[in-house]
This record gives C-alpha cells, sequence and structure tokens, in this order.
C-alpha cells in the first residue's frame, strides 16, 4: 500500500478553505499530520477518512465547496447585471 503524503496547500483546496485553516486544525490537532523536512504534510487516507467523518456532521466537505462556488458564480453574475444596468446595456433589449 502506497502511502501518499500531502502538502497543505492541496488540503486547504480539497477541502475549499484557506491554508491558515487547514494550519490551525492540524496545530489543534483536529486533522491528523506529521512534519516531513519542516513541511506539514497530511496522509491523503487521513484526509478521505477526516473529510468522511465531518460529512456526517455536516460541517466540511466537497457539498460546501460547491456550494462556496454556486455563491460566487451568483455573486459574479449580479455584479454583471448591475455594471450592464449602470452602462445603458439591457440584456433583454434587441437591437
Amino acid at each position: 500500500m502506497t502511502v501518499t503524503l500531502l502538502p497543505i496547500s492541496i488540503v486547504a483546496r480539497r477541502l475549499g478553505v484557506s491554508i491558515q485553516t487547514v494550519r490551525r486544525l492540524v496545530w489543534s490537532g483536529k486533522l491528523p499530520s506529521l512534519r516531513v523536512a519542516r513541511q506539514i504534510r497530511v496522509n491523503s487516507n487521513d484526509l478521505s477518512s477526516w473529510i468522511k467523518g465531518k460529512q456526517s456532521c455536516g460541517r466540511i466537505g466537497p457539498e460546501r465547496a460547491a456550494g462556496r462556488l454556486v455563491v460566487a458564480l451568483a455573486l459574479a453574475s449580479a455584479a454583471n447585471r448591475v455594471t450592464n444596468s449602470v452602462a445603458g446595456v439591457s440584456s433583454d433589449r434587441t437591437a
């Protein structure tokens, strides 16, 4: 069995949180990790188990990250509509 050790940047991306949040989880002992050459690494199997445990609690996981993406897209769309209305461009207007 091969062990894959992930850097915290990859862990943060998979969890949909910041690198600092991953560091806090590691420092508090909530997320299992180890140090390799002064760097924090997380075993991919430990991360998968940790995510499954959190999903059952409804606290974190891919659904949360997907929800953030939906919110970001909705905000971008709303900002685009506001920008277009200020510029005098209407999406329902025909030329």
